[in-house]
């Protein structure tokens, strides 16, 4: 059994060397103390004091020291994504493991990055930052080798902007605060005095939203008064009706969120004179993990571990940096999972291990599944049970494909003739021909396109003589 938590150590700095620190969107570390209490067999609890700017590394690494003896591991994580370049020479410096800045100068454009992370990667022995080049090439994501703050600093005024921010094991945004919302409901003639409420969720896995709502005679007023993390935009949430005076399911209070907060990055190179950001900090997450549940504790928030299905499983799921690549890895083990029996044969056992995956696709409704048996695997080792679900999942989705330049155009000739006993009539007889199931009507005024008609052709008499060939 296993349990996975994340703390909320996720901090974007901002500052200009003109002006004095504004954070954005969340301050530094402040001084505070985390407590954890332990659901094990131990049933121990223990605190940390976390000093002011201290960094997810450094918090971690004490952490690991602290808990060790719940039972309690400690990860520092810190992986930000750059993206949305102009075209032009960066000239920035970049700063984490190292004790002095570095120079970062490269020449990027918005669709190829490539130098880049060239760049970053030529310093990622004295940073311990490495760059990872999109697929696209639109892309670098930035990872922190031991979840040290990674700043940037003194961005020239002559570089091009682009866009950071800081990016979960998915690659997808780790800050995702509500913007705004919509809401919903009937409330008849309703009163509320303003009140600070929480919400609870109907789509979506957002947490720690508030909301300060209003009802004057059921006239509603709803404004955000926390923004939370980690919503999407139509994540939808619930006021009972109860907690609002009225009933539940008749006055219940409906929100979705319509945008996510641009605070969840940081725009590099915005703004004018003293307002312009040129530099700015990005300090990571914390990921405790134990063996059964834990909760853990801070000035800010009391949070229960929740379970994670693939953290100590017989499958484990890795992303690359870069969002491109899902790795699924099975734990196969040819001799606990196959058939045995015994050394006499008076008795045997029958495997009854399974492995299975399901791949989702843009379409909810659709999604391809295999699931394989150890008995119908020869050899028993990875590489079978990987390429048997890459066979079931091609079966079920044969793809079919035609790749090459333009086709080339082709004329089509075909002569037609015949003879006949009598002189033709352009005036009266028809021709038709059937060219693809499409009848197509012959001319016989003009039948050559330079006006000749069609009864200038005499009889053949019995020659072998084409008649009419032009037709």
């Amino acid at each position: 059994m296993s349990a996975a938590f994340i703390v909320s150590i996720l901090e974007v700095m901002v500052y200009s060397p003109d002006q004095p620190v504004v954070p954005l969107p969340f301050q530094l570390t402040i001084q505070q103390h985390i407590h954890c209490q332990s659901s094990m067999a131990n049933g121990e609890t223990a605190s940390l004091a976390v000093a002011a700017g201290a960094s997810a590394k450094q918090v971690a690494t004490d952490s690991n020291l602290k808990f060790n003896k719940l039972g309690l591991k400690a990860e520092a994580r810190l992986v930000t994504e750059l993206f949305g370049f102009g075209s032009g020479t960066l000239d920035f410096e970049l700063e984490s493991e190292n004790r002095m800045p570095v120079r970062i100068l490269a020449n990027v454009t918005a669709s190829d990055l490539t130098n880049l992370a060239s760049e970053i990667n030529q310093v990622s022995n004295s940073t311990k930052v490495s760059a990872y080049l999109s697929e696209d090439k639109t892309r670098v994501i930035l990872k922190s080798a031991f979840g040290e703050d990674i700043v940037f600093s003194n961005l020239s005024e002559t570089s091009p902007t682009f866009s950071a921010q800081i990016v979960d094991e998915n690659t997808v945004a780790a800050i995702t605060p509500i913007g705004t919302v919509t809401t919903s409901g009937s409330f008849g003639n309703l009163n509320l005095a303003t009140a600070t409420l929480p919400a609870t969720n109907l789509v979506g896995g957002g947490k720690n939203a508030t909301f300060d709502v209003t009802i004057v005679n059921g006239a509603l007023t709803v404004a955000l008064n926390q923004p939370g993390n980690g919503y999407q935009v139509n994540d939808t949430m619930v006021i009972k009706g109860s907690v609002l005076g009225g009933v539940d399911g008749v006055n219940d209070l409906t929100i979705t969120v319509s945008a996510i907060a641009s605070e969840k990055l940081v725009a590099m190179g915005s703004g004018v004179g003293d307002a312009r950001i040129d530099n700015a900090r990005f300090s990571g997450q914390l990921i405790f993990s134990a063996s059964d549940s834990f909760t853990l504790t801070s000035p800010s928030a009391t949070k229960i571990a929740a379970r994670d299905q693939n953290l100590g499983g017989f499958a484990k799921i890795d992303s690359n940096l870069t969002g491109d690549v899902k790795t699924v890895d099975f734990e196969v083990n040819g001799d606990v999972d196959a058939s045995i029996s015994s050394i006499d044969g008076s008795s045997a056992v029958a495997s009854a291990a399974t492995y299975q995956i399901s791949i989702p696709t843009s379409n909810s409704a659709v999604k391809f599944s295999a699931s394989i048996a150890s008995s119908s695997v020869t050899p028993l080792n990875k590489a079978g049970v990987n390429k048997a679900l890459v066979e079931a999942l091609r079966n079920q989705a044969p793809l079919s494909s035609l790749s090459g330049n333009s086709a080339a155009a082709s004329k089509q000739v075909t002569t037609y003739g015949f003879v006949g006993s009598e002189a033709i009539n352009a005036a009266s007889d028809t021709v038709t021909i059937k060219i693809n199931n499409t009848s197509v009507a012959v001319n016989l005024a003009n039948i050559d396109g330079n006006n000749t008609p069609g009864d200038n052709c005499k009889s053949c008499d019995n020659s072998n003589y084409e008649c009419c060939k032009r037709c």
